[in-house]
């Protein structure tokens, strides 16, 4: 998925950049329609993942092609430890809005109000996580027909993309103060071997080193 949403990125750029005028000169309009651009996606992709597990299930799709895109795998219905499109994707495409937005000219000359935008979106999501949490949100039904906080809800969405942003408020507030370049980074020594990092958590979670209890078979 971490791939796929990478593709799917990129071909979102080159649609952008197919859509730009043949007269522009300038990189600033294209950060901002690509910003805008992803943003729409994401947006789009949490208000159809309701819809996408239940009632707009692609079942005329070979399951292995349909768990890519709401996680059916063989059981009939999305499986909530699977990462597919729907509403995972959504993430990255989220991240390719902040990173337009981060990289433009326009937040270099406003990195203490960007901090704080962040920061702000955060203490704001996590506010509202219990009202979220106990049902008094709610999609209209047409696009929400089963209300399931945890896995599809655009709520929870919002909160986890709250807690992205806080670590994009620390990031930057740690660079900002000159402690990334004082010796040994442990940031950038995270960013250069995230994938590593990664699959070694996948191997602690799922793999043969799993502190996880394993399920034991019932069937003779």
């Amino acid at each position: 998925m971490i791939g796929l949403s990478m593709m799917l990125i990129g071909g979102m750029i080159r649609v952008t950049a197919m859509l730009a005028p043949a007269s522009e000169d300038s990189s600033a309009p294209m950060e901002k329609r690509n910003a805008w651009a992803g943003a729409g996606v994401s947006v789009a992709i949490a208000l159809l993942t309701p819809l996408v597990w239940t009632i707009w299930q692609p079942r005329w799709l070979p399951w292995p092609l349909e768990s890519y895109i709401n996680g059916v795998h063989t059981y009939g219905t999305p499986q909530a430890w699977l990462f597919p499109i729907f509403p995972w994707a959504g993430f990255a495409f989220f991240g390719m809005t902040a990173g337009f937005v981060v990289l433009s000219d326009w937040a270099r000359h406003r990195e203490g109000l960007l901090r704080t935008a962040c920061r702000c979106w955060r203490s704001n999501a996590d506010a509202g996580r219990g009202c979220f949490e106990h049902s008094r949100f709610h999609l209209p039904p047409w696009l929400e027909p089963v209300h399931d906080f945890w896995h599809t809800s655009l709520a929870f969405f919002v909160v986890r993309v709250g807690m992205l942003l806080v670590i994009l408020w620390m990031s930057s507030l740690w660079c900002a103060r000159g402690w990334g370049q004082r010796g040994f980074s442990p940031l950038i020594q995270l960013g250069q071997t995230s994938l590593l990092v990664y699959w070694v958590h996948i191997e602690f979670v799922y793999g043969k080193f799993s502190i996880v209890p394993k399920r034991v078979s019932t069937q003779g």
